[in-house]
């Protein structure tokens, strides 16, 4: 691999504060919404079951699968198929107290209209841990058609410049390797997504550990020429689906937003003296606090020097 991984952790804070208005009140029985996210085209997976709105609780059951949740998305009038989305982080202890169902049968094909109606019966349950919630990414309504090759930056923040970094081949997404994933491979893509071709990082698909596992590894060994090649899916590669890389391996990005108050990687002390505060790290052009999760004096060692002080303590 020719390029070290983002070393210091990175706290991903969530508002814990969802907006479930739309799973409240009289509804339609067999009537689906998505809820728990910002964006209206994914989310949790609410279906309204004996006139009550409740969460669609997919368990270990294989009957939560690609066909249903493209039926899911189908019925909300989103195009293509759906992709299941597991520890999605969307609840995040704020829902327990919903209504929730399950599965008792499914014949339920690519060509069913509703899922609800259509081709599966439902139970209500007394307890469906919030892990096990049913999630669901349909298409952008606002995306033009894909073509093989594009890419795009997955996550499950509101930035549009970091994430897990997908690929489009042949009518769905995966994921790109890290090997000899290096800083030209992140100038073309950053550049191709319309960010700055300077200061972005390739990271750990760790970071996005709760989505990578929903995709598939559809590129190995991209090497791009960054004078040359304007995306990467015209950069040399072994060939899509031409790959031994398990989904661990899959890479993330964070480019850096054009004009952006500081560089990727940059530190600074806030709230309090010019030798002693709060650290902030600079992620795309912008500034946000580290989370103490593993942080000990080796870390602040790092960030002293970093700042060119001799020495750091907790």
């Amino acid at each position: 691999m020719s390029f070290s991984f983002f070393s210091t952790s990175i706290c991903i804070i969530v508002l814990t504060a969802l907006i479930f208005s739309n799973v409240t009140g009289t509804c339609t029985e067999g009537s689906i919404t998505l809820f728990g996210s910002t964006r209206e085209y994914e989310g949790l997976v609410s279906v309204c079951y004996n006139d009550t709105w409740s969460v669609l609780c997919a368990g270990t059951d294989s009957r939560w699968n690609v066909d249903t949740a493209t039926i899911v998305c189908r019925s909300l009038n989103y195009k293509g198929a759906g992709i299941i989305l597991k520890d999605h982080g969307w609840s995040n202890g704020t829902s327990s107290s919903l209504p929730a169902v399950q599965f008792t049968s499914s014949q339920c094909t690519g060509g069913t209209a509703n899922i609800i109606t259509d081709c599966a019966s439902l139970e209500s349950i007394t307890y469906c841990p919030e892990h096990q919630y049913s999630g669901v990414l349909c298409s952008n309504p606002d995306a033009t058609a894909a073509a093989n090759g594009d890419t795009a930056l997955f996550s499950f923040l509101s930035a549009s410049n970091l994430g897990l970094l997908l690929i489009y081949y042949n009518g769905s997404y995966g994921t790109v390797c890290d090997d000899e994933f290096s800083m030209n491979e992140v100038q073309v893509l950053c550049t191709e997504l319309g960010f700055s071709s300077d200061n972005g990082i390739a990271v750990s698909s760790e970071k996005f550990v709760f989505i990578q596992d929903e995709f598939q590894v559809y590129l190995d060994t991209i090497r791009c020429r960054s004078y040359i090649d304007t995306t990467i899916g015209r950069c040399l590669n072994d060939g899509f689906r031409s790959t031994n890389c398990d989904t661990i391996e899959s890479v993330g990005i964070i480019c850096q937003v054009q004009g952006g108050s500081c560089k990727n990687g940059d530190v600074r002390l806030m709230g309090g003296t010019r030798a002693a505060g709060r650290v902030e790290l600079c992620i795309g052009g912008q500034w946000g606090t580290i989370c103490n999760k593993g942080w000990n004096d080796k870390s602040a060692n790092r960030v002293c020097n970093q700042l060119e002080y001799k020495k750091g303590s907790e």
